[in-house]
């Protein structure tokens, strides 16, 4: 699904309507009966306040006003402009509301308080995506005292105050409970601190056609569970082993060995067909008690327990029956492990390079640019910033940006971690995942989702259907083990547990 700026929603509202020939009043109606059917479904009041203001957000406030009292519920709308300020459609269905319906122009933001202690929802249908600044005079106040009311609040469209492009509100901004979003996700409602304003989130299309919500000159994504689906790798009934693919682990060390264990099980979990792990000799025992269904490729030296330069050689001749490598966890920083890592950038076998894999590249970045064979790094926000010199606030700051900008530059492709996960394409497209939950925030979770990605991988899915399958899969497995384990207690093997779950949900369209 795309995520569009406002500017962008309001071309396509625009072409729908003076060039498409759709009755604008008619998608005033759609979006009131979202408004209205999410109400109901969500919440089923006896009693809703809708809070209004001049355009098109208070049109489809008037409309929901109109479908609440169809269905039984007492409905109040509290006008902060009266009827003489209306315009164009938000007029046409003011006027058009049951006359049962009670309507108070509202002077002062104070007269709210007593009109909503009496509700048990407030709608807010204050201000739409084409606001701009900080909500001015009754408005802000009248946002306020929607916060301190206490009850459940539903934002049309958008919460009123808050940037519908990004970026933190300039003053008072709508909490609600649910958003009813019209056509497409704006970029504030889907990054940092708009998702908190915003509650849940429900995007509802309300008939614009199908092309321009699909316009490929919208470069930014969310990754929806129909985009997962339809490039899940296919399952074929007369398939073995080796349709699935060869993915060769090189992971781990001495007090490190989970992050190897972890990656190969993601692997094993996103349906590889063999999963090799490569480990110094003196840890194989711990793989094959670990990983039975693994094979080990046992590397000969000791002393510290990690891969060397020593082992080029044999992993690189042992990586020619590979389809995918997995490359940097817990491999630990050691010199001689550096090295390696950076030996075997220069293997032409698609690759997955995260943790100590990202490490090696610290102060140059030409190792990555010289790859020909298809690469994803998946780094938080801490590796990246020892990768590109940039503090973490500021790549939180704008790790959409950061990341499209980091996989163009390299020709990789590019998942940061973290709440919303990003994956960027060389192309500039990118994507945020809305699935996960602190269950993720823990050792090893990150070693499952490299593991996954290169599963994937070698069956055969480019690196951008890796990505986006392994990251949403990920995210989803963490919210169905939260549900058992709650998301404190749930720990890694729970997640892992839940990714089988998580791919029937999908498939089955749940």
């Amino acid at each position: 699904m795309k995520i569009v700026t406002a500017a962008e929603m309001r071309e396509i509202d625009r072409i729908a309507i003076q060039e498409r020939g759709i009755n604008g009043s008619v998608l005033m109606d759609r979006a009131g009966k979202a408004l209205t059917r999410e109400i109901m479904e969500h919440f089923k009041p006896s009693s809703v306040c809708i809070v209004t203001g001049r355009g098109n957000n208070a049109g489809d406030g008037f409309v929901a006003a109109h479908y609440l009292h169809e269905a039984g519920v007492k409905v109040h709308c509290a006008c902060l402009c009266g009827m003489e300020e209306l315009t164009g459609d938000a007029l046409t269905h003011y006027v058009k509301m049951d006359s049962e319906i009670k309507v108070t122009d509202i002077k002062s933001a104070s007269q709210l308080s007593g009109i909503f202690q009496e509700q048990q929802v407030i709608v807010d249908a204050l201000l739409g995506t084409g606001a701009k600044g900080a909500p001015r005079g009754i408005f802000g106040e009248a946002i306020d005292e929607i916060n301190r009311a206490r009850k459940t609040v539903v934002a049309a469209d958008i919460p009123s105050g808050l940037p519908a492009d990004g970026g933190d509100p300039e003053g008072a901004c709508v909490l609600a409970d649910l958003t009813v979003c019209m056509g497409l996700p704006k970029m504030g409602m889907m990054i940092y601190p708009g998702i908190e304003a915003c509650g849940r989130l429900v995007i509802d299309s309300i008939g614009f056609p199908d092309d321009l919500m699909q316009d490929s000159s919208f470069t930014d994504n969310l990754i929806d569970p129909g985009i997962v689906r339809d490039v899940l790798p296919v399952r074929q009934p007369n398939s073995h082993k080796g349709t699935y693919g060869r993915v060769m682990v090189i992971a781990g060390s001495r007090g490190m060995t989970g992050a190897a264990i972890f990656c190969s099980r993601g692997a094993m979990r996103a349906g590889a067909g063999l999963v090799y792990v490569a480990v110094k000799q003196s840890l194989n025992p711990i793989m094959e008690i670990s990983l039975p269904q693994a094979l080990t490729i046992p590397m000969p030296g000791e002393q510290s327990g990690a891969l060397d330069a020593a082992c080029f050689d044999l992993l690189k001749g042992a990586s020619k029956t590979m389809d995918v490598i997995a490359l940097g966890p817990g491999m630990s920083q050691a010199p001689g492990t550096q090295e390696l890592i950076l030996r075997l950038l220069e293997v032409e076998k698609p690759l997955v390079l995260d943790a100590d894999g990202l490490n090696a590249l610290q102060g140059d970045m030409s190792p990555l640019k010289r790859r020909k064979a298809p690469t994803v790094v998946t780094p938080h926000p801490g590796e990246l910033s020892r990768m590109i010199g940039r503090p973490v606030d500021e790549i939180q700051r704008h790790r959409l940006e950061v990341a499209r900008q980091f996989a163009q530059e390299h020709q990789v492709h590019m998942v940061l971690k973290g709440e919303r996960t990003v994956v960027a394409d060389p192309n500039g497209e990118v994507f945020i995942n809305p699935t996960g939950n602190t269950a993720l925030a823990q050792g090893g979770s990150g070693d499952v989702l490299t593991g996954m990605i290169a599963g994937l991988l070698a069956q055969n899915c480019t690196e951008r259907e890796a990505s986006l399958i392994a990251v949403y899969i990920h995210g989803l497995a963490a919210e169905l083990a939260a549900k058992v384990q709650g998301e404190r207690g749930a720990v890694v093997e729970d997640i892992l547990a839940h990714i089988g779950p998580a791919f029937l949900r999908v498939e089955k369209g749940e």
